[in-house]
């Protein structure tokens, strides 16, 4: 007999023996979370539409076309599909199921994918319900809109608006159309849905409408029909008139269940009513196969057996859910021990589950984990690898990281919703390359981690640059032969000496140049940056070019005022001797038909100024004139004032000699004016470092500039050293010349091209029949991907060869000057260029007027390429366009000698009675380009230009410019990876892969040992590209329970192939997860069998029974969830309380809006700055936040919808306006700020303000006491009190002045007395606000008696505000019917812990948080003082009186430490170590109380300080052990605390029972025993809870956690934990708190009959509960 059959026959006899014996395992129990959104279930139906709209936006277009006519003879959809899809609402609830209707809906949206992998991805999209944020968005704005609309005569199922009029009935909306243009027209954004061909039409009409309904039906022919004919811009929103009543079941997120520490436990004896069966029964999910034993496989072969079989599975998975307590020695190989089973699977697909299970489930695996061998070999091979991975990857041991197809990913910060979104992405770069024939997956990857600009060697410059070596400019002061740089070495060899700190050496040669093109940026420069470029002796070179433009749009001209501060910059800057060459080109404002002179222009007369002293070598001189003349002037710089002070300069000159039109002084006009031509700015200011224009978002601040200037330097410098080191640049050479020379400078800069954000290429892989006919209207019917297929077969090119890589289309109306003019220069271009083919796409603005355009058309189409380019170029000259365009002049006549005129004859006239080519034209120009009619542009490789601007010119330098970006980016090195891959594969390539060339730089992880520790799996799909998924974790990390079920999913999504590469921590002292962990995530909705849709849930089938578990979410970080429904206590959960199980319903309450504000020109943070976010069009604040100084921080609150944001009423919109924003769905410049929550994605948004003119000195935050002020301190506290060395108002000096402003306030009211004198009586303050924060039903408890006992005692109104991130639905259900029943206020405020703040992980140590770190901006601004009262405290006094206690500027005041009871001595350890030293004598204070004044800590940026400090200290474990207590003592040397009378607060365990009658608070902190001849205690779980341990022992707990509490005969260097219970008597804190506080009883006793009072009313039976008994389980404190 086998061994197997012998172990099956002992199991069947202990089943046998289970079976007669009375012995039964525990029934599992469950655990489950879900979260809902807020608003009501979205139709499937748009959801597809919005993923159809993502893809391509014609898609959407097809699909609504489809949805209107629903032929289901076409669509091949069953009559009942097509009701379902007409009637959604109606037929889903009654006639069809959820799963039927889900494959309707797919299997329409199917027929408009090319690809079986776009399919899963929008069945995964539909799964996260990614697009139904967007749908409900829409519904919003409509119901905003018109509200009534069903409330009218005939209620409206759809509606339609035409500048603000609306109508409910297709055949009203012609007549709207009248007029229509004198009304305004309703706002329209970048996700709106606009009709092809119908963009840009100045008539606006939105239809409101649910698409497949028959409202929809009968409003969209006719809207169709509208902007197909070029009348409307016709804008389709969805609109939902019937919704389904339930809410949208999300996912996307995780559920967490936490083994709690019992040094925190607290859980109520209260006991809820259980109704875990409201769920209905949960299916049992245990393993079929368990210790080794297939349960199944024994059930076949022992079908009489099957229930005794049952119960010892039941037994063996109940012995496998406890938690046995294991030694140190036993956990350290824990995680190559993990790796080892994971290796040891059957199949790559079951080690991934291993993986799975093991992440997820790890508490209940290790002690059979422990028992794992592990070969010696697979410890190496992890060892090898992890210094490859710490080599190439700088990956520590046990660091995780993801890579898609080279992307990094951040895994901590991973969302599902951004991944989705690369995941498009990339397929749709993959499925094209993969048509291009690029079928092998390595040449595939290689493709798509091209880095571009890294292979052509870009990388290594920074952009493209233009010449500075311009006569136009005029130098200040010249580096290398000024005086006082005559110290410094002119060799280049010096560059490549090491010098201090990494920074460059200094020679006197003209290495780095700055270039300004706008006056305001020299405003940004300060002292403070200019010390970090230069060190002493200075550590770089730089010229410097300042250009002063006269275009009163763009620019300030030297004439006016405002160029005064830069000038004196300027003056500044070359006084101070550093090495700074600075250059002025002077272009003053001047009408070109007036012809003014130097005598009666003010900028003219300053340039002709200017112009004398550099000549006659006095440079400086003019530009202390230009400051003298400017300080004279009021507003315009006047002539007179140039003349006054120029003679006063140069006495004896005669003033019409230098001044007059005849002056040989009056030059450079026209020099400036091409130098600013070269540039080629669209936009100013702009700046130019060694002639590369620096990114734009660096010119908003100082910091930013320093920043940005910085890191132009640090570029340069390397390819400047580098240079110097091989020899490029050497003696005697310039470095000027040398960085001119660089393939990079070109002659001239566009912006256009040049920017790599926004591009837009079109999609050119589509394919139509050979034979398709040439008809406008079979045209208009394609999708835009076969009408762009159609556009490049018929293409007619000058230059038909297979010999240029670049096609240029010529987008235009060329019977036009502008388009002729544009034609002409790209002929010159193609002239001298061979790498480019150019054709010709035709726009006409009048369909009447294509004599020219005929012309050109019929050349390409009747002669050879050579004659044809000729006489394209005649009839684009401009000596010949006027006589063309007024008929003087017969184009015929310009065919050349050697062309056929009879072909050429034929021609034209088949084009003049044929139009349908340019009518074709047209309709490509209008549908896929976007571009109106007789707009210009350029089409290059696929790639979009245009339209452009009116004014804005396309010079033949600018084709020469796009042509090396596209070569040198990407087209060049596809032709060396790719060999001749012919014209049409080049230009579909570069469309794929160049809109991706400039994102993130891709790398594969390298290559490692596989033998042992990396696991590989494929879900490879023939016929479909696969994506490359390279993931490095350590299995038993907290980056391994995300990932390792995101893996599933995806394998489950998209065709991939899988590496996982083990990087495991070799030796662990601890349990690394001590948690339970569920990714809430499908591949795709799941329906039961009966065909309804089983909602996600994070569901955890089988746990220990006797842990406390805390539930949270691991939510993205832009969501704000509560907890809308679940009796139990989730912070303390225990199964063997509740019957089955226990649900929580979480809701999505709000989309969190984060952003960054910062004040110009400053660029500091406006801090306490408000803003609101409101309805469009209503100055209504539904939320408000303040903006914190770290980093101008912001965050407010919204759900789906449109929203406005405001500067908020009062003082704030009294100061500032918002000047500029980014990241908003309002244009840039707009007034109104408009932002669209739409996703369920993070949304990070940029504002800058500014103060209003004349508030520029008043300051934000300062109260109106401050003006008041007055003596030595007041003095010092006040702008404007170093007048000495310069005004505090600049921005040089103006951070040091603040930060010196706010230390006199401080110590001025720290000296001398805090505020006014009498500031105690005179700020009477009539509310009592009072702030706690609980946790957990015992605390919510404690905190209802807190409240009563503050309201027994407080003759006062009080405010309660509570955090409602950790309320239960208990507690806040409860709230209002004890507020009406007491008489006080309540408020609920909420704030998402910030990303960029460490997180902590513990929910604990996230309350203390919130206790202490965002105190400036949870409570409005009107809020003036607030008390902090712990939750487990009792009130016995008046709180007015601590809300009017002085605390003599202090921001806050807290109660010390109790001294008085002597034998706590030994615990006191604040009184020795580190705590001794750091206090220097001053108390330590305790955090259960303490009283705020929120002005003053506005004032003195407290709370920015406190983050900040938090942010040092928190990363590490061994800081901030009490971090709501720690925190403020360890910065009250910064930031002061007023220390209350002792007689505040009163605790048993440090107060001596003398001083309780004194006491006007009590708290329930509990008094530890006096244990004697110890040296470590170890605060231990269950039964044992203050366990004593002899020195070097080392237990672990089932809970896994380590609590040390060291101390020697009073002289500890540890901490000791204030809340360590007796360890003889075990005393409960419900028992203490009847015991110390005798009025506890009767509270208790009063809420108690309150609440069943309340649940009666509400014909709910009230919840039993029982008595605290002594001895029974002991409660630490929760909230502290």
């Amino acid at each position: 007999m086998g061994s197997r059959s012998w172990t099956t026959l002992q199991a069947l006899t202990v089943l046998l023996l289970l079976g007669h014996s009375r012995v039964w395992c525990k029934k599992h129990k469950w655990v489950s979370a879900s979260v809902d959104a807020r608003w009501q279930s979205t139709p499937w139906l748009l959801e597809a539409s919005e993923f159809l709209h993502d893809e391509r936006p014609d898609l959407f277009w097809r699909f609504a076309d489809a949805l209107a006519d629903l032929d289901p003879e076409s669509l091949q959809l069953s009559e009942r599909s097509t009701n379902a899809i007409v009637n959604r609402a109606t037929v889903s609830r009654h006639t069809e199921t959820d799963k039927e209707y889900f494959e309707t809906v797919v299997g329409l949206a199917r027929r408009f994918l090319n690809s079986e992998t776009k399919a899963r991805l929008l069945k995964h999209a539909l799964s996260l319900r990614y697009h139904s944020p967007r749908v409900e968005m829409f519904h919003q704005i409509g119901l905003q809109l018109w509200p009534d609309a069903k409330e009218t005569q005939d209620p409206c199922s759809a509606f339609v608006d035409v500048h603000g009029r609306r109508t409910c009935r297709p055949v009203d909306v012609k007549p709207l159309l009248e007029n229509a243009g004198m009304r305004n027209a309703s706002v329209l954004y970048q996700t709106d849905h606009h009709y092809p061909g119908g963009e840009g039409r100045p008539t606006k009409v939105i239809l409101y409408a649910e698409m497949g309904s028959q409202a929809f039906r009968d409003f969209h022919p006719v809207l169709k029909d509208l902007a197909s004919s070029g009348q409307v811009d016709y804008v389709l929103r969805h609109f939902l008139p019937e919704r389904d009543p339930g809410k949208t079941r999300l996912t996307g997120y995780g559920v967490e269940l936490q083994l709690k520490s019992t040094e925190y436990k607290a859980t109520d004896d209260s006991k809820v009513a259980d109704d875990s069966n409201a769920d209905g029964d949960q299916e049992d999910l245990g393993d079929d196969e368990v210790d080794g034993y297939i349960f199944s496989k024994l059930k076949a072969l022992h079908p009489g057996e099957v229930e005794a079989l049952e119960k010892w599975r039941e037994h063996l998975l109940q012995s496998a859910l406890e938690i046995p307590p294991l030694k140190v020695w036993e956990l350290q190989d824990l995680s190559l021990q993990a790796v080892t089973r994971i290796m040891a699977a059957a199949s790559p697909e079951e080690g991934l589950a291993a993986l799975v299970d093991l992440s997820q489930n790890l508490p209940v695996q290790t002690s059979h984990l422990v028992k794992t061998k592990v070969d010696p070999e697979l410890k190496a091979e992890i060892k090898r690898n992890q210094k490859t991975l710490e080599e190439s990857l700088s990956l520590g041991a046990g660091e995780a990281s993801l890579r898609l197809n080279g992307i990094l990913l951040d895994v901590d910060a991973l969302e599902v919703f951004a991944l989705l979104d690369i995941l498009r992405s990339e397929e749709k770069r993959m499925h094209a390359l993969f048509q291009l024939g690029m079928k092998e997956p390595s040449q595939l990857q290689e493709m798509l981690q091209g880095n571009f600009q890294e292979k052509s060697g870009l990388s290594q410059l920074t952009s493209y640059a233009i010449d500075i070596r311009d006569s136009a400019v005029s130098f200040i002061n010249d580096i290398e032969t000024d005086k006082q740089f005559r110290h410094l070495p002119r060799s280049l060899d010096e560059l490549l000496r090491p010098s201090l700190m990494g920074m460059a050496r200094t020679v006197r040669r003209n290495v780095y140049h700055l270039v300004r093109l706008d006056p305001f940026m020299f405003r940004k420069l300060s002292k403070k940056m200019t010390f970090h470029l230069f060190s002493d002796p200075p550590p770089m070179i730089s010229e410097f070019f300042m250009i002063l433009q006269g275009d009163e749009v763009l620019v300030i001209d030297p004439g006016s005022r405002d160029s005064l501060f830069p000038l004196e910059m300027m003056d500044f800057l070359t006084s101070t001797g550093l090495p700074i060459r600075i250059g002025l080109v002077l272009s003053p404002a001047v009408d070109p038909a007036a012809d003014p002179s130097g005598m009666e222009h003010g900028g003219l007369a300053a340039m002709t100024a200017f112009n004398y002293a550099v000549q006659h070598n006095k440079p400086y001189i003019g530009l202390s004139l230009l400051i003298k003349a400017l300080k004279k002037s009021s507003d315009r710089l006047e002539a007179k004032d140039v003349h006054e002070v120029f003679q006063k300069e140069f006495k004896g000159v005669s003033l019409e000699e230098v001044f007059s039109e005849d002056s040989s002084y009056d030059f450079g006009r026209q020099l400036a004016a091409e130098f600013r031509e070269k540039c080629g700015f669209i936009t100013l200011p702009q700046m130019l470092f060694n002639g590369v224009p620096m990114d734009e978002k660096y010119l908003g601040s100082q910091d930013l500039f320093e920043e940005g200037l910085m890191t132009e330097f640090r570029t340069n410098m390397v390819l400047i050293q580098k240079a110097v080191f091989d020899g490029s640049l050497k003696e005697p050479m310039e470095p000027l010349d040398f960085l001119m020379s660089l393939p990079h400078v070109v002659p001239r800069l566009n912006r256009r091209i040049l920017e790599t954000e926004g591009q837009v290429y079109l999609d050119l892989m589509g394919e139509l029949a050979a034979d398709f006919e040439v008809d406008p209207e079979a045209f208009a019917q394609l999708t835009e991907r076969e009408k762009t297929a159609f556009t490049m077969a018929r293409m007619r090119y000058l230059r038909s060869s297979n010999s240029h890589p670049l096609s240029y289309w010529l987008v235009g109306d060329f019977d036009s000057p502008e388009g002729l003019a544009l034609l002409y220069n790209a002929l010159e271009f193609l002239n001298e260029d061979d790498q480019v083919r150019l054709g010709l796409v035709f726009n006409p603005e009048h369909d009447n007027r294509l004599g020219i355009s005929r012309s050109i058309l019929a050349a390409l189409g009747s002669q050879d390429n050579g004659v044809a380019t000729t006489m394209l170029r005649r009839l684009s000259d401009p000596d010949n366009v006027k006589r063309l365009l007024s008929g003087d002049l017969d184009p015929a006549s310009l065919l050349p000698k050697a062309g056929d005129p009879e072909k050429y004859k034929e021609a034209e006239e088949r084009l003049k009675s044929n139009s349908n080519v340019f009518k074709i034209h047209s309709n490509y120009a209008s549908h896929v380009l976007r571009f109106l009619p007789g707009q210009m542009g350029l089409i290059a490789n696929g790639r979009v230009l245009g339209p452009l601007n009116p004014d804005e010119t396309f010079r033949d330098q600018d084709f020469r410019l796009l042509e090396q970006v596209l070569l040198q980016s990407i087209v060049q090195v596809l032709q060396s990876r790719l060999g001749q891959m012919g014209l049409l594969r080049v230009m579909r390539a570069t469309a794929i892969l160049a809109p991706s060339s400039d994102s993130r730089v891709r790398h594969q992880a390298p290559p490692v040992s596989d033998k042992h520790s990396v696991l590989r799996l494929s879900s490879e799909v023939e016929g479909e590209p696969s994506y490359d998924i390279e993931v490095v974790l350590d299995p038993l990390s907290r980056g391994a329970q995300k990932l390792a079920p995101l893996l599933v999913v995806l394998l489950n999504v998209v065709p991939a192939r899988l590496s996982i590469i083990f990087n495991c921590v070799l030796q662990h002292s601890e349990i690394p997860l001590k948690s339970f962990y569920r990714l809430v995530l499908e591949a795709e909705p799941k329906f039961a069998e009966d065909g309804g849709h089983v909602a996600p849930v994070g569901f955890f089938p089988s746990l220990p029974h006797s842990p406390i578990l805390t539930m949270s979410l691991d939510c993205p970080e832009n969501w704000l969830t509560e907890v809308v429904k679940s009796p139990y206590d989730l912070d303390n959960i225990q199964l063997e309380a509740v019957t089955s199980g226990v649900y929580a319903e979480y809701e999505l309450e709000y989309l969190l809006l984060e952003g960054h504000c910062f004040e110009s020109p400053s660029g500091n943070p406006p801090r306490g700055l408000q803003l609101t976010l409101g309805p469009l069009g209503e100055d209504i604040a539904t939320v408000d936040t303040i903006v914190m100084a770290n980093l101008g921080y912001l965050q407010l609150k919204a759900n789906a919808g449109a929203w406005q944001l405001r500067i908020r009423q009062g003082r704030s919109r009294d100061l500032f306006q918002i000047s500029s924003h980014e990241g908003t769905d309002s244009p840039p410049g707009a007034s109104e700020v408009h932002v669209l929550m739409g996703s369920l994605r993070s949304r990070v948004i940029k504002l800058r303000v500014a103060k209003l003119p004349g508030k520029e000195n008043e300051k934000l935050l300062v109260e109106d006491d401050d003006q008041a002020e007055s003596g030595f301190w007041g003095s010092l506290s006040k702008p404007g009190w170093f007048p000495l060395v310069v005004n505090a108002s600049l921005p040089l000096l103006g951070d040091l002045v603040d930060q010196v402003q706010v230390i006199a306030r401080f110590l001025r009211e720290s000296l001398v007395g805090g505020g006014k004198e009498g500031e105690g009586e005179e700020e009477k303050v009539e509310t009592i606000n009072i702030f706690s924060i609980a946790s957990g039903h015992l605390y919510e408890r404690f905190l209802r008696i807190m409240m009563l006992s503050v309201l027994k005692h407080t003759k006062s109104p009080v405010k309660f505000w509570f955090l409602k991130n950790v309320l239960s639905p208990t507690f806040k259900d409860f709230l209002p019917y004890m507020a009406k029943e007491y008489g006080f206020e309540y408020e609920l405020v909420q704030y998402k812990w910030p990303r960029w703040l460490h997180q902590q992980t513990e929910k604990q140590r996230i309350i203390w948080g919130y206790k202490i770190l965002f105190l400036d901006v949870l409570f409005p601004l009107d809020i003036k003082k607030i008390i902090f009262v712990d939750a487990d405290q009792v009130v016995r006094t008046d709180m007015k009186e601590l809300m009017d206690l002085p605390l003599n500027g202090a921001p806050y005041g807290y109660t010390p430490f109790c001294d008085s009871r002597t034998d706590m001595d030994g615990f006191r350890f604040w009184k020795s170590g580190y705590w001794a030293s750091h206090l220097m004598g001053r108390k330590y204070h305790i955090s259960a109380l303490y009283v705020v004044d929120l002005r003053q800590f506005r004032r003195l940026a407290a709370g920015d300080r406190l983050r900040g400090q938090y942010q040092g200290l928190s990363r590490d474990p061994n800081s901030l052990s009490n971090l709501d207590q720690d925190l403020p003592n360890n910065m009250m040397h910064s930031v002061a605390i007023k220390s209350l009378p002792q007689e505040w607060l009163w605790c048993e365990t440090w107060c001596d029972d003398a001083s309780k009658q004194y006491a006007k608070t009590i708290d329930l902190v509990s008094r530890p025993h006096l244990l004697d001849n110890v040296t470590i205690v170890k605060i231990g779980d269950g039964d044992e809870e203050c366990q004593i341990y002899q020195e070097g022992d080392l237990l672990i707990n089932d809970h896994f956690t380590f609590h040390y509490i060291w101390w020697n005969s009073g002289t500890s260097d540890g901490i000791i934990s204030p809340q360590c219970n007796n360890p003889k008597t075990k005393e409960a804190k419900l028992t203490a708190a009847m015991r110390i506080i005798p009025e506890w009883r009767d509270y208790d006793g009063e809420i108690k009959a309150l609440m069943e009072k309340y649940l009666k009313e509400r014909e709910l039976p009230a919840a039993p509960s029982t008595k605290a008994q002594p001895g029974s389980v002991s409660h630490d404190h929760s909230e502290l």
